[in-house]
């Protein structure tokens, strides 16, 4: 498959969208005064509406790391948990991917055996689970939904309280690798595993990590969806994760130049300077303009969707959304209308 192109490589098209509504006729070449006028007008509707810096990346952009933006768990690298603390998605938890992770669990187990979930994030579609199953602690990592990669001791344990601890050893070299899984009892090795792959981005956008159950969809099928509450007692669970291995560095670093190299090359200044660093890819959002004059559109390449709204006079950008489409059409046309006093001067991005 031959990849896309990147962003500041895109081209702008120009179509006259009353008379050529499939947008199949290209008139860039034919009016190039008009399509500066629009790509213009583009990026000062960008800097009104604060929709840069515009970042066409796609899958990196939901790991923070990569993306470059602040994480909310900041540098930290341990997370202590406590029963019933469940629903937390991924930009409020630890980011597990791409590195060596700890979980250490203070449990009770009660006289019987153990069953039920004590640590679990993601669900069918990709994630992990730590979890007691016949009384035996047991760890399995889904991949995606495709695989599932499980780490189990082979006896069961006995009554009173102990400390579950599983490692995961990254291999390393890059993003996405696997890793070798150990799960100790009271400091004890009682099982041991390969995984051999891991996600590195996202578990799921909307199932969370959960402390002595599994919310939603089961990681595993070796308990049931909303019947698998722990049945002893959790003290406390200590999440802890390593530094990033030179590999995943070195792929975060080449995303950072990357977005730096491209946020040079689209400065906007106000009465203050904006930047636009363009990083990466990012999934298509269309946006139509307002302008007055003859009914010719412009838009960007590789995305051919009609007009919004009907406007006659119309430019799109990948990466841009639609343009306040709750207001009525005159306040419309009253928002886009330019302000040459506030203004950035700015170069095309195409």
């Amino acid at each position: 498959m031959k990849p896309r192109a990147a962003l500041l490589d895109d081209k702008w098209e120009l179509y006259d969208t009353r008379n050529d509504f499939s947008l199949a006729n290209d008139l860039a070449a034919q009016n190039p005064a008009k399509l500066k006028e629009l790509q213009d007008l583009f990026m000062k509707e960008a800097v009104k509406y604060r929709v840069l810096p515009i970042d066409d990346r796609v899958l990196e952009r939901v790991n923070a790391k990569l993306a470059g933006r602040p994480d909310l768990m900041g540098d930290r690298t341990s997370l202590t948990l406590h029963a019933g603390m469940k629903g937390m998605s991924e930009n409020v938890f630890l980011n597990v991917k791409n590195r060596s992770v700890t979980i250490t669990a203070d449990v009770e187990i009660p006289a019987g055996g153990a069953n039920g979930v004590i640590l679990a994030q993601g669900g069918r579609i990709g994630g992990y689970s730590l979890y007691f199953k016949g009384g035996r602690p047991i760890y399995t990592y889904n991949f995606l939904g495709l695989q599932r990669f499980t780490v189990a001791s082979a006896k069961a344990m006995p009554a009173g309280k102990a400390t579950i601890r599983f490692d995961f050893d990254y291999d390393g070299g890059g993003l996405g690798k696997g890793g070798l899984g150990t799960i100790y009892v009271n400091d004890t090795k009682v099982a041991e595993g390969r995984i051999e792959r891991t996600q590195p981005m996202i578990f799921s956008a909307d199932e969370t990590a959960d402390v002595g159950e599994d919310d939603a969809t089961p990681v595993t099928e070796d308990y049931k969806a909303y019947d698998n509450k722990f049945t002893g007692r959790i003290h406390a669970v200590t999440v802890e994760v390593g530094e990033m291995g030179a590999g995943v560095k070195a792929e975060v670093a080449q995303a950072g130049a990357e977005a730096a190299k491209k946020g040079r090359s689209h400065e906007l200044r106000r009465a203050h300077e904006c930047t636009y660093p363009a990083a990466g890819r990012s999934a298509a959002t269309l946006s139509s303009w307002s302008h007055a004059g003859p009914p010719v559109g412009a838009r960007r390449g590789r995305y051919g969707n009609q007009c919004v709204g009907g406007n006659a006079w119309s430019s799109r950008h990948p990466s841009l959304k639609v343009l306040d489409q709750r207001l009525s059409p005159e306040k419309r046309r009253a928002s886009l209308t330019p302000r040459p006093a506030t203004a950035c001067s700015t170069p095309s991005p195409g």
